[in-house]
């Protein structure tokens, strides 16, 4: 037992950290909503994110997120709105298939955490906040986050008759 903690030590002081979380494909993904025609609201979801997540809450400094959206997830319960919503005038998802994040900075804050980095949605990348929580359970945990975004910065539909302001919910169950 002895030769294990010194050689886990041994290692920690190396420089080797824990391995990054794997996102768990079965149960994780992004919900948003929308007001459409101001008279009743649009849900939908994407699949679960695809990428890099690399965060210890104790090492923030070094921790960071990669991850991408595959926009041809996308689903709202219409088919037919699925379609259109890949077309060129909101996602493009011919020319532009993914959404992805990259954060540059991850920070404590009174309600858990919060992360900044670039969002890139049909090729414009804005920088944008991300407010969430971190559940850890050991080799196990769970990330959860809420935010508004106005979907005209990003070029995303064209229309009057859709609200400009999308919530979006991120629930992410990662795995070591």
């Amino acid at each position: 037992m002895r030769l294990l903690v010194i050689g886990l030590s041994f290692l920690a002081l190396a420089g080797f950290a824990l391995p990054d979380w794997v996102i768990d494909q079965e149960v994780s993904g992004v919900t948003f909503q929308v007001r459409s025609w101001g008279l009743f609201t649009v849900k939908g979801s994407f699949a679960a994110p695809e990428g890099v997540i690399h965060f210890d809450e104790d090492d923030l400094e070094h921790s960071y997120f990669d991850v991408k959206l595959a926009v041809d997830s996308i689903q709202t319960g219409n088919r037919k709105r699925d379609k259109h919503l890949l077309k060129p005038h909101f996602f493009d998802s011919h020319k532009h298939p993914y959404i992805t994040f990259k954060s540059n900075k991850i920070l404590r804050t009174a309600d858990g955490f919060e992360t900044t980095g670039t969002l890139t949605i049909k090729g414009m990348s804005k920088p944008i906040t991300i407010p969430f929580e971190f559940f850890n359970h050991g080799d196990n945990g769970f990330f959860v986050g809420t935010m508004e975004m106005n979907r005209t910065d990003f070029g995303v539909g064209h229309s009057f008759l859709i609200g400009k302001t999308v919530q979006i919910k991120i629930a992410v169950t990662v795995d070591r």
